[in-house]
């Protein structure tokens, strides 16, 4: 239904924070459409995570309805509450029955790592304990080690800023 001459990606955003979508555009290469859609997710609650997948589906459907090439599920912990393999099922589930190629942002992370050699990682977020241990427990099933600090409310300008804040040592690459 709508086409831009490299192909449209429909994305589908947890929230309607501005700034995420923007991002993601300038990331895309020229002539790559975007249709944005959002599932208003407004607490960040593992049962809010759990409660939104319903509404993912059916934005999936209206994308696919709209013709695009690509489904980008955005949002990593709605998926990631899942676990590796749930979301894998997810993905798979939607894949077969819109017959588009679909994409998360948890499955993008896990790819790039394995690509790039990272076994151990440090994750940092401002997400509960057991928000963490949900995350801990899905990279964990995608192979990947992560460490995290429990206190995350301070931001890293630089990865020059990282040891002077934490005694460990420098991470050998930055994802």
């Amino acid at each position: 239904m709508f086409e831009s001459w490299r192909g449209v990606v429909g994305d589908i955003k947890p929230t309607h924070r501005p700034g995420s979508l923007e991002e993601f555009i300038k990331l895309l290469p020229e002539g790559i459409g975007v249709i944005p859609l959002t599932v208003g997710i407004r607490s960040g609650t593992e049962k809010e995570f759990h409660d939104v997948l319903d509404e993912y589906r059916q934005k999936a459907a209206e994308l696919a309805g709209l013709g695009v090439n690509l489904i980008h599920i955005g949002g990593a912990p709605p998926m990631m509450v899942h676990g590796f393999a749930g979301e894998d099922r997810i993905v798979k589930d939607l894949e077969a029955k819109h017959g588009i190629p679909v994409s998360t942002s948890g499955k993008s992370q896990t790819e790039a790592m394995h690509a790039l050699g990272v076994k151990n990682f440090v994750g940092v977020t401002y997400f509960p304990e057991r928000m963490n241990q949900i995350f801990t427990r899905y990279f964990s099933e995608a192979d990947l080690r992560s460490r995290r600090w429990k206190e995350s409310k301070w931001t890293l300008t630089t990865w020059e800023d990282y040891p002077a804040k934490r005694s460990m040592p420098t991470p050998r690459k930055l994802f």
